[in-house]
């Protein structure tokens, strides 16, 4: 190849390089740190858990966060560095860092490291095509995409790491007592700061002390020595771990701390450390804020039950019908595995509505009131309550036979306790930083599933031979889907917000038919849930219908939604309010009615008020235009 050849190709090499290590310092910091529910929940959400789990909250985690920062860090200088006219070049530095390592001082030898480094660059750039080709060869979805993807983050992490170990080499070996010893070498490589203060191992001093301190803190947590919020000590304690790993790094790696350019008052490093050891403040603050109360009792039911002797309408229209203006497709739901006219033995988006929110109530007797006073005097009225799991379960469970229609209906509950709220951060956490990375990262949308799977299906539980929290809600749906295949029986998952959610997810794994009532997105957790297993024949799209209300930020802002969404219409002004069943079921009552001869009257006019039944709605509505 001639040298107008070399050139360009370095060029594009150049480019390759830097939008990888601006797409590696986002990537490395956004799993890592939707991480911290899987490192902090693991000693006491999960039952058997044992030292090596406690071992990885207070040891591992901080560490895991220190380098990951740094790492980031020196994946952001190198694309700062090659910023601007007379820049020295994206590998100057790193390549001057290698040589001090190495002892090489001559301009030959150099010059050589540098070669060498570029070398590497397209050794590595082969080896993302080959792995590209793969990938392809294997079928698997957008391989080529995955497997480049895959092959260039290999190359930013390689070159990080061994930069940041010639890094540590050059400022241990480097002696406080010798006068010129750091100064000159530092000259010579174009490093103009001072050594560190104090003893070369004074970092690394700082370090262990940490780890120590933490290991302490975490033994008189496992013998239960701290009280009643022992739980919250661990995370604060595992938040100040952060801080002092930070603290150790900064003093090993402060020549290249340096500052952003949007906020020159804090490096990329210390930007890290700061949210991690803000996100696990938050977690501690979590039933303060949401509550820790899933003792619901019932005060009252939504529907007002159908005259004695009524039966189904089965020429009922929407009330927006005659005048023009429709109804909902929902309404007419839950016949995906046949198609025939509704005759009273379909469950009806109405039903399933109270199905999901008595869910959430404590007892069994509260349960069986809701849901027989929604069905009396129709013909699903004998409903026989099968399974209620412990109300403390995070994404409690609940099933019902109506053996008159042979149906089997599994609610699962929405945030309630505590428990659920931190359960909420555990499974949604990943998503919500993937998803922040795709938008900012130029080119993120087409960041592969295929590559998707495999960040989001990681879980540090299983390393460690535990479950995931979610796995007794998993379990416990196979079992009533098995029961349902041997009763004959048609089975209906559903659930509201977490519940809903987690219906989704598990009903398009599992292959059952599930209404989602304002549910969480699904699109990207549905991995994690699934541990990367994800039906290609039941996809969410051909199993799940999920209605998100205008107005509901829920639905909107933890990850995307990937059922059939059936969007509606909400008359509050709160937002929050959107998000509740007491409001939606009045909107689907306003736009579908009921051929069932149930009355929403009583509960609609104080929710929304006495127009309710309006069509075509002539006060404020969230519409499409949010």
């Amino acid at each position: 190849m001639d040298s107008n050849g070399s050139s360009i190709l370095m060029v594009w090499v150049k480019a390759w390089l830097l939008y990888f290590a601006v797409a590696d310092s986002m990537l490395t910091v956004a799993v890592n740190l939707g991480l911290l529910p899987q490192f902090v929940f693991v000693p006491y959400l999960i039952d058997g858990a044992g030292i090596w789990a406690l071992l990885a909250q207070v040891v591992v985690y901080p560490l895991l966060i220190g380098f990951s920062a740094i790492k980031a860090q020196y994946l952001t200088n190198i694309f700062m560095d090659s910023l601007g006219p007379g820049s020295p070049g994206p590998l100057q530095d790193t390549a001057d860092t290698i040589a001090m390592a190495l002892g090489i001082q001559s301009k030959e030898g150099k010059e050589k490291v540098i070669s060498a480094l570029q070398v590497s660059l397209l050794v590595f750039l082969a080896i993302s095509f080959g792995l590209a080709y793969y990938f392809t060869a294997e079928g698997v979805d957008l391989g080529f995409i995955t497997g480049f993807l895959e092959g260039s983050l290999l190359m930013t992490t390689v070159l990080s790491y061994v930069f940041l170990l010639a890094e540590a080499v050059v400022v241990l070996s480097s002696r406080r007592e010798s006068r010129f010893g750091y100064a000159s070498l530092a000259a010579q490589a174009i490093l103009p700061t001072e050594p560190p203060s104090g003893t070369k191992w004074t970092p690394l001093i700082g370090v262990v002390l940490s780890i120590l301190a933490q290991i302490v803190v975490g033994v008189l947590v496992w013998f239960e020595l701290l009280g009643p919020r022992s739980d919250q000590l661990l995370i604060l304690s595992t938040a100040a771990g952060f801080l002092a790993v930070g603290f150790g790094l900064q003093k090993l790696f402060s020549r290249i701390l340096k500052p952003l350019v949007l906020c020159p008052c804090i490096s990329c490093f210390g930007l890290v450390i700061l949210l991690a050891f803000g996100i696990a403040v938050l977690t501690t603050l979590v039933p303060a804020l949401f509550g820790d109360n899933p003792y619901y009792q019932l005060d009252e039911s939504f529907f007002e039950p159908a005259p004695k002797g009524s039966s189904f309408n089965t020429t009922h229209r929407a009330p927006g019908d005659p005048l023009g203006f429709g109804a909902y497709p929902v309404c007419n739901l839950m016949q995906w595995d046949r198609l025939q006219p509704l005759d009273g033995s379909q469950l009806l988006a109405l039903d399933l509505m109270i199905f999901a929110y008595s869910s959430w109530l404590n007892s069994s007797e509260d349960i069986m009131a809701d849901v027989k006073n929604m069905s009396l005097n129709t013909e699903i009225e004998n409903i026989e309550l099968e399974f209620v799991a412990p109300v403390r379960q995070m994404a409690r469970v609940v099933s019902w036979r109506l053996p008159d229609v042979k149906k089997r209906v599994v609610a699962i509950r929405g945030s309630s306790s505590a428990n659920d709220w931190l359960f909420n951060l555990d499974i949604w956490g990943p998503a919500v930083f993937f998803s922040l990375v795709r938008s900012a990262l130029p080119f993120g949308g087409a960041i592969p599933s295929s590559f998707i799977h495999q960040v989001l299906s990681l879980d540090v539980r299983l390393l460690l031979g535990l479950p995931a929290p979610w796995q007794p809600v998993v379990d416990q749906i196979k079992k009533l889907k098995a029961k349902s295949k041997e009763d004959g029986f048609d089975m209906v998952l559903t659930g509201v917000s977490l519940g809903g959610g987690m219906a989704a997810m598990i009903g398009s794994k599992e292959g059952i038919q599930t209404l989602a009532i304002a549910p969480v997105g699904s699109a990207m957790t549905q991995y994690r849930v699934t541990q990367g297993i994800v039906g290609e024949e039941v996809p969410l799209e051909s199993t799940v219908v999920e209605i998100t209300p205008w107005g509901d930020l829920i639905p909107l802002l933890l990850d995307q939604q990937e059922g059939t969404v059936q969007k509606t219409a909400c008359t509050a002004f709160n937002p929050w309010t959107c998000h509740t069943p007491s409001q939606i079921i009045c909107e689907l009552g306003r736009k579908c009615g009921d051929p069932r001869n149930r009355s929403l009257e009583r509960h609609c006019s104080k929710q929304v008020g006495e127009d309710w039944k309006q069509v075509p709605w002539k006060r404020f509505a969230w519409h499409s235009f949010l």
